[in-house]
């Protein structure tokens, strides 16, 4: 009985021995396996936070260089803008003051050139001037001396001037350009303007006077043909003597206040200017 007894709870021992063994394995296996979890998870926290700060210093490290890149971009495109501007600006007064120094120069030559022109034709009249009183002295002192002596003619052909040599008769061709011809003397220029205005002014009034008739045929034909025959008309175009033609009698009559008048109307056409007769 105790040999059975032994060997049951031998046996339950055993297998209570059994299960704490194989409870206990498995709790140390659970722990080593937590444990190796906890150390994967613990190396893989590590390794992402050495990922994310490497990740974060390499985007950190770009973002700092792109903002450098651009502050420097910026800023050398600004340094650009303003050097252009400066050296615009220089350019524009360089080329202002050499456009007004162009200016200035073309300005005081052209002065300068009127001035001189000026100048001379001062001179140039004074010279004339001169030889005018010259002349006119000249011409008195050789009045005194000779008041018959032509006037402007050289010490040597004083005399010859003299001499009648006039052209005899006239030229046309002469007249026609309003010269005289004195020989000696010298040439004349001869004015026919009181004459050429008298032939103008006349042959004005022998148009005025031909288109004048012109008109005056063409109102006779229109009066004809307008008053030869219509309503009212009391009689045909009758002749009369002179020329005269009765275009169109009229009669009509008309009231004024308690009185009857009557109006009669003829009209004549004839060689002379129209003759209208109420």
């Amino acid at each position: 009985m105790e040999e059975l007894l032994t060997a049951a709870t031998t046996g339950i021992l055993r297998h209570i021995a059994a299960e704490e063994v194989s409870k206990e394995r498995e709790r140390k296996e659970e722990e080593r396996r937590q444990a190796e979890e906890e150390r994967l998870k613990q190396e893989r926290e590590l390794v992402l936070t050495q990922l994310s700060q490497g990740l974060a210093t390499e985007l950190t490290e770009l973002v700092v260089t792109e903002c450098v890149r651009e502050t420097c971009s910026q800023e050398l495109k600004s340094a650009v803008e303003t050097d252009q501007r400066v050296r615009m600006a220089r350019c524009c007064e360089d080329v202002c003051a050499h456009l007004v120094d162009l200016f200035l120069g073309e300005e005081i030559f052209q002065t300068a050139k009127e001035t001189l022109q000026e100048l001379q034709c001062f001179c140039k009249y004074l010279q004339r001037w001169r030889e005018a009183v010259a002349a006119r002295k000249k011409l008195r002192r050789q009045m005194r001396a000779f008041p018959a002596a032509p006037c402007c003619v050289d010490m040597n052909d004083r005399l010859r001037a003299l001499v009648p040599s006039a052209e005899c008769p006239i030229a046309e061709e002469n007249l026609a350009k309003g010269l005289l011809d004195l020989g000696h003397a010298g040439t004349v220029g001869i004015s026919c303007t009181r004459l050429r205005w008298l032939r103008n002014k006349t042959a004005h009034q022998m148009k005025v006077q031909h288109f004048y008739k012109q008109l005056l045929r063409i109102l006779a034909n229109w009066l004809q043909v307008k008053f030869m025959g219509g309503d009212g008309s009391v009689g045909d175009m009758s002749s009369e003597a002179g020329g005269i033609q009765t275009l169109a009698l009229f009669h009509a009559l008309s009231s004024k206040g308690d009185q009857t008048v009557a109006v009669n109307v003829c009209i004549k056409v004839g060689e002379n200017p129209v003759y209208l007769l109420l």
